[in-house]
């Protein structure tokens, strides 16, 4: 059983004298032998395991501070430490915003129970307020007759009412409608006011209270966007320029941003207007628009909180949750150029102020909040720096304010240099000395900042005595008055440009490889300089020499060498020889710096002077001999765990236990308990998760061979708790376990340490053994990691290296095992080389014994030539590989076809092998209806047009090019629907087929020998185990032999002209997933049990590709999905599991398009890479032949819980978040079960030798259409080569026979002569006194009323009958005529 860890330290803490197992401290190292720590320690343990518990007590849902940190001051007292708190979203700052809409970036401080803070009394305890806000961020007074606009989404009647409320309470003077100080205007700057909305009134009361905080003599202007939608957004941001504000907040934005921001920009780009907006409250890598905007102030959050050790009198550290990040959208401002951001676009923030809700400000909201609160979020410093610039008074027109802080050199600001929002380990989510990602340049300290700075411009190129270009020089220009210093970088024209503060400079041009250039100039306000540079070349020497093994090898290295300031990158020794060569210029040192490639070595460093002739420099690199991971070095025994579960040991290791009826030492991944040495799998004797029953084990390790050691070690990773008459020993054999001395013996005191012991009595023996005794029960536990025997020494062989490339093109082969064909274990696998242009991609380097050896080079859909070289002593020897393949070339690119209706065609198709090994070829038919995509070259999704209704999890698939949906649960009702729905492509629309027989979601869903297959699924009432079948021909569904389980959620797949389905859920999805698969027979209309799949789960992915049902991922409960694939081989007894997915999902659209499954979009789950739980947009593909994943191009939306089934990959409506589009990847949009009944093939498998051609008859049979017009298919080409084939397209155009005639028309509306769509055409055809023969014809108009039908002469004479809902049907009798168009229109007058 597992132990919680709550449970754990309640059972061990009473005997955790000083030992903090899980609190990240470390207990003293002991001496082996021993029983005395070697230092001593004193930490209580309840307070270590307090602090677990307090961590473990943490709301996932709340969002705890950054850390506490006591912090040194420059007076060296320690700093007060940063408040905590427990904060929940204010009503317009959702958790999962919709797409394209603006939230706020207010929180509340909140309880334990996660609600607001608040108070009717009065503001809370601690909440700042306007005296804290001026003494903090040291503001003037001033601002009078200055306007900030505050800019929010819908309505907040109370806003003056609530205004007055906080003012008064803080002893502000009025700021209302009727002193002229507050005015409301709606988004056009009338009174036409939006609706209340609580939320968004909440970030109102927070917006005006900063605003009279800041700045108490500035008018306040609100303007209330009419909604979310940011297109409402920036009219209202119009608005409030146009009437006069030169300060406007923007305390809202687009999390992460949005690809269309662009094309509402200059809404924000109003030169001599400070647009100030908030970063975002989502943390590092999650930034918001409009901050991303170059020209708009970004406001970064701090957490800002009184500290008596800091003259100032307050200290800030970055917020934990506050924004920053790169844009991908905007570029990089020239503000920014000189700034080490690490972004190659926009980066934010700019400034900062206060913004977490646990040093909050205090607010007075009178709606849903209830009256005072304290509130954070960058939705607080967005209008308190908004104030603050209207203090600093009016910006300069035609400027930019974003400007103003950078040209000021983050002058007059508080630099925060502690905190952080993330784990990116740069500046862009870490606080530090000057610019960071949180921060930006800092807190206002004072105003002087936020005004504008005089200014200008220096622009110029360096050039070389010769007057080339030089790119990369740095120009750096230095003031002489104020000491800014500015940088620029020329470009590949040499040229260079830099925005100054006005004053007099000195520059410095500078460039690896030229003498340094200089000059001086100075810069009044509003100049643009030019100033150009030349500079003289250096004389080069080379620089030389070898890297080589240094600890027994000797052999050459494969290396990356670098040297300080030189710019052209690394340079990389010869992986063969060792040798390297760089050109430096004379008359300087440098410093250099080697690191082999190859993990296990240490790095070198070497300062080396270049004179003026080259320079021989040769290298030896020692081995690590704590990691001993290099190649040719190792221990006598090793053991870290990996791979080992349960009670078998591996690698010659053994158990014995006193007791064969107990359990002795196990191996565990965390399972039954933590590894509280490191991390994996370890081993682990423990009778406090075993119910205290007693253990008496002994691990012991194989009989070692030491001869060549003369300085052996055991080391190891132990932790030991004692209970009782508990004991932990180590011992030590040297005549193969005969006799036994003892290392370390343990028995009252604790253990939790990395032991080392030297063994020198061990070196040189052939038959040394070690093992760990532990005895005990009740809350005893010992744990054994990382267990090493002997010294890091050198084994006996050399080196095998080489590229493996494509034998047919030559290209190198990344992801290629080479192995030694007789020890497996010795391998490699290629890999790129991306930074060495001297070495091919491909590259793999193995060790092996000295001699003649054989080698396997395995990737799949290859196969390896044969390999063999001599291993010579501490030498590398050359091995390249060319890996052979099939390769298909088809000799037709596309197959045509005109026949008169009843005629056959025959033509054949030229398929040749022009690869080096066998290629197998799989045909198989694809209807499209239009012109096919060759599927390598799919360039992304492709809107369609939106499905009739918001409906998810409807049953969904592809069939002759066409997308049918069938029931689901449309949004706005509360139970399933039996509505169905059909996409035409050549119509570009969705049209109504036949209801299903009852209401159905979330069934499983397949196309099957042309027809629309249905199974289990939710209905009225429960869980259903039916099976329907919708035949697009007859548009009729019937229903077929029942599920033998009622299931919904469950996934269908086709393969062999069969209907499988697996998993699926038995009455709850989450609660109660089944492991059941099912086999449908078509033809005995019966259904036959499956081997279980392997885990209980519902709404996974399956297609029946290449003999196989392949399936993956699915959901199993809670916030929990599943990556695992698994495969299925019809006959065999159960599921194979192969590659898991990349990441968590389940409800997703899948297909089996192109030999290969599918996924795109769905939930992901809790650890996922792509998100810890939400939808993704990601899509990817499994291929079954080479076993692994890859992505293809994302879809436009992250959704979740669409229409679903196998075959053809849409995306069809969703769930979350509510959605009615529909989208299509080209190349992907057919599979299986889709043949043309007019096109056949005379072989649909074969293989071909290299160099073989074999011709396939293509039959086009016209007399297997109904109709004459354009039909068009193609034939899928699936190999087993690692190359794309390109469907081969076949048209047949089928002429009508001379005795046809055509029957068309359009049915129009008789009032308005509008088109009527869909409307009912009935051709009854041979009429004799009124009564129709057995033959008869059913139509449907089109989107322009238009109708259709060829028919024989012979059928004449016609009924046609015309109906649509909400009309009186019409009625004539017609005939049609030989070889011409019999035209009837009908016009339909309504009821």
């Amino acid at each position: 059983m597992r132990v919680p860890r709550g449970r754990l330290l309640a059972l061990i803490l009473p005997v955790l004298a000083g030992l903090a197992l899980v609190v990240g401290t470390t207990q003293p190292g002991l001496l082996p032998g021993t029983t005395q720590p070697q230092t001593s320690a004193d930490a209580p343990a309840q307070a270590a395991g307090q602090a677990v518990l307090d961590a473990a007590s943490t709301s996932g849902d709340a969002k705890p501070v950054a850390a506490d940190k006591a912090t040194r001051t420059a007076t060296g007292k320690t700093a007060a430490k940063a408040p905590k708190a427990l904060y929940a979203p204010t009503g317009c700052n959702p958790a999962k915003p919709k797409p394209h809409t603006v939230t706020c970036n207010s929180l509340f401080k909140a309880g334990t129970d996660l609600r607001p803070l608040t108070s009717n009394a009065g503001p809370l305890p601690d909440s700042l307020g306007p005296a804290d806000i001026k003494a903090a961020y040291d503001l003037p007074d001033g601002g009078a007759g200055k306007t900030v606009a505050i800019i929010d989404a819908l309505g907040d009647s109370h806003a003056e009412a609530d205004l007055a409320v906080y003012r008064a309470q803080y002893g502000l003077p009025p700021c209302t409608t009727d002193n002229g100080c507050f005015r409301k205007v709606d988004q056009n700057g009338g009174v036409n006011y939006p609706a209340d909305d609580d939320g968004w009134a909440q970030e109102t009361a927070l917006d005006l209270d900063a605003v009279s905080a800041a700045c108490p003599a500035c008018h306040i202007l609100l303007v209330e966007g009419a909604s979310t939608s940011p297109y409402d957004i920036v009219v209202a941001v119009d608005t409030a320029v146009r009437l006069g504000a030169k300060f406007i907040s923007n305390s809202y934005g687009i999390d992460g941003e949005d690809p269309e921001e662009g094309t509402l920009d200059s809404h924000y780009t109003v030169p001599g207007v400070a647009m100030v907006a908030s970063t975002g409250d989502h943390a590092y890598g999650l930034q918001d628009w409009p901050a991303a905007n170059p020209n708009v102030v970004a406001a970064g959050g701090t957490n800002l909180y009184r500290d008596p050790a800091n003259p100032r009198g307050w200290s800030e550290q970055a917020w934990s949750d506050a924004g920053s990040g790169c844009s991908p959208y905007e570029p990089k401002p020239e503000y920014q150029q000189e700034l080490a951001t690490g972004c190659a676009n926009r980066a934010i923030a700019d400034v900062s102020a206060i913004a977490d809700p646990a040093s909050g400000f205090a607010i007075y909201d009178s709606g849903k909040s209830g009256g005072w609160g304290q509130v954070g979020g960058t939705s607080l410093s967005s209008p308190l720096i908004a104030s603050m610039f209207a203090l600093a008074g009016d910006p300069r027109p035609g400027t930019n304010p974003a400007t103003y802080a950078y040209f000021n050199h983050g002058n007059d600001l508080y630099d925060v240099t502690e905190g952080t929002n993330g784990s990116c380990a740069t500046v862009l989510c870490t606080a530090g000395p000057g610019w960071d990602g949180p921060t930006g340049l800092g807190s206002p300290h004072g105003v002087a900042t936020l005004a504008y700075t005089p200014q200008g411009t220096v622009a110029g190129h360096v050039r070389d005595t010769a007057g080339t270009p030089i790119a990369g020089a740095t120009v750096t220009a230095t003031g002489n008055g104020t000491g800014n210093v500015y940088h620029a970088t020329t470009d590949a024209q040499g040229a260079y440009h830099l925005a100054v503060a006005a004053d007099s400079y000195q520059i410095a041009v500078t460039r690896f490889g030229y003498e340094n250039g200089s000059g001086s100039l100075s810069i009044v306000d509003g100049q643009a300089a030019t100033s150009d540079y030349a500079v003289t070349k250096i004389a080069t020497q080379a620089v030389s020499g070898t890297v080589t093994d240094g600890s027994g090898h000797g052999w050459p290295l494969y290396a990356k060498i670098t040297v300080d300031g030189y710019p052209g990158g690394a340079v990389y020794t010869d992986p063969f020889s060792g040798h390297y060569s760089v050109d430096l210029p004379q008359g300087a040192a440098y410093q250099l710096h080697v690191s082999a490639v190859q993990p296990g070595y240490q790095p070198i460093d070497k300062q080396v002077t270049v004179a003026d002739s080259g320079v021989r420099q040769n290298f030896t690199a020692a081995v690590d001999p704590n990691a001993c991971t290099a190649l040719g070095y190792g221990h006598a025994a090793l053991t870290r765990f990996d791979g080992w579960l349960g009670t078998t040991p591996k690698d010659g290791w053994t158990v014995t236990n006193a007791d064969p009826a107990s359990t002795g030492w196990t191996f565990d991944n965390g399972i039954e308990l933590f590894n509280f040495i490191s991390s994996g799998n370890y081993a682990l004797a423990s009778p406090i998760t075993r119910d205290g029953k007693a253990e008496d084990t002994t691990f012991l390790s194989p009989v070692l061979d030491l001869t060549g050691d003369d300085a052996p070690v055991l080391s190891f990773g132990g932790v030991y708790v004692p209970d009782g008459n508990s004991a932990f020993d180590a011992d030590l054999s040297l005549d193969g376990g005969a006799t036994w001395s003892s290392l370390a013996h343990h028995t009252t005191e604790l253990v939790q340490t990395q032991v080392s012991i030297p063994l020198p009595q061990a070196a040189g023996k052939d038959s040394v053994r070690v093992r760990f005794h532990f005895q005990g029960g009740g809350n005893s536990l010992a744990e054994l990691d990382d267990v090493v025997v002997g010294s890091c020494t050198a084994g006996e062989g050399g080196l095998v290296a080489g590229v493996v490339t494509d034998a047919n093109n030559g290209r190198p082969l990344d992801d290629v095992t080479v192995a030694d064909s007789a020890a497996a274990a010795r391998s490699a696998v290629s890999s790129p080389t991306p930074d060495d242009a001297a070495l091919a991609d491909g590259f793999y380097e193995l060790f092996d014994t000295t001699g003649a050896h054989q080698y396997t080079a395995s990737l799949p859909r290859y196969s390896s030539p044969a390999l063999s070289t001599t291993t010579g002593l501490n030498s590398v020897a050359r091995l390249d590989v060319k890996l052979k393949a099939g390769q298909l070339a088809v000799g037709s690119t596309a197959l045509a076809v005109s026949k008169t209706m009843g005629q056959i065609a025959n033509q054949t198709v030229k398929l040749t092998n022009t690869g080096t090994a066998p290629v197998h070829v799989s045909l198989g038919e694809h209807v499209t209806g239009f012109t096919g995509v060759d599927p390598s070259a799919a360039a992304g999704w492709q809107p369609l047009a939106n499905v009739p209704e918001f409906t998810y999890e409807s049953a969904l698939g592809g069939y002759q090019g066409k997308i049918y949906s069938a029931g689901g649960m449309p949004m706005h009702m509360l139970s399933p629907s039996a509505r169905s729905y059909v996409y035409d492509p050549v119509t570009a629309a969705w049209s109504p087929i036949a209801d299903m027989p009852e209401p159905v979601m979330r069934g499983a869903a397949a196309f099957l020998n042309g027809s629309l297959y249905v199974v289990g699924g939710a209905g009225m009432p429960g869980v259903l185990s039916t099976t329907y079948a919708y035949h697009p021909q007859t548009n009729t569904w019937s229903r077929l032999a029942d599920l033998p389980a009622k299931v919904y959620g469950a996934t269908a797949a086709t393969l062999g002209g069969k209907l499988y389905v697996v998993g699926g859920c038995a009455s709850v999805c989450g609660k109660d997933p089944v492991k059941t698969a099912f086999v449908y027979d078509p033809v005995r209309n019966a259904w036959s049990a499956l081997p279980d799949y392997p885990e209980a789960e519902s709404d996974a992915a399956c297609a029946g590709i290449h003999g196989e049902i392949v399936c993956a991922g699915g959901y199993v409960g809670g916030v929990t999905n599943i990556k695992s694939t698994y495969v299925f081989k019809p006959g065999s007894a159960a599921w194979t599991k192969v590659a898991d997915a990349p990441y968590e999902v389940s409800q997703m659209a899948y297909s089996g398009a192109n030999g290969r499954l599918q996924l795109a979009g769905g939930e992901t789950g809790t650890g996922s890479v792509v998100s810890q739980a939400g939808e993704t947009a990601h899509t990817i593909e499994y291929d079954p032949v080479s076993d692994k994943w890859s992505s293809l191009p994302d879809l436009p939306q992250e959704y979740y819980g669409g229409g679903r089934g196998a075959c053809a990959l849409y995306q069809v409506g969703s769930l979350v978040p509510a959605l009615r589009t529909t989208a299509m990847l080209p190349g992907y949009d057919q599979c299986g079960d889709d043949d043309a009944g007019w096109l056949s093939e005379g072989s649909t498998e074969l293989d071909l030798a290299p160099g073989a051609t074999a011709k396939v008859a293509v039959t086009v049979d016209s007399g297997k259409v109904t109709q004459p017009g354009k039909y068009t298919a193609t034939i899928a080409l699936d190999t087993d080569s690692p190359y794309a084939v390109a469907a081969l397209p076949v048209t047949l155009q089928a002429a009508a026979p001379k005795a046809w005639g055509e029957l068309s028309g359009t049915v129009t509306d008789t009032a308005s002569g509008a088109p009527v769509s869909d409307a009912t055409v009935q051709v009854c055809t041979m009429v004799h006194n009124g009564v129709c023969g057995e033959v008869s014809y059913t139509l449907k108009t089109d989107a322009q009323g238009h109708y259709r039908l060829w028919l024989d002469k012979g059928y004449n004479p016609l009924m046609v009958t015309v109906a649509a809902n909400g009309y009186q049907p019409q009625f004539r009798q017609v005939k049609v005529m030989a070889g011409t168009a019999t035209v009837y229109d009908v016009a339909l007058p309504k009821i």
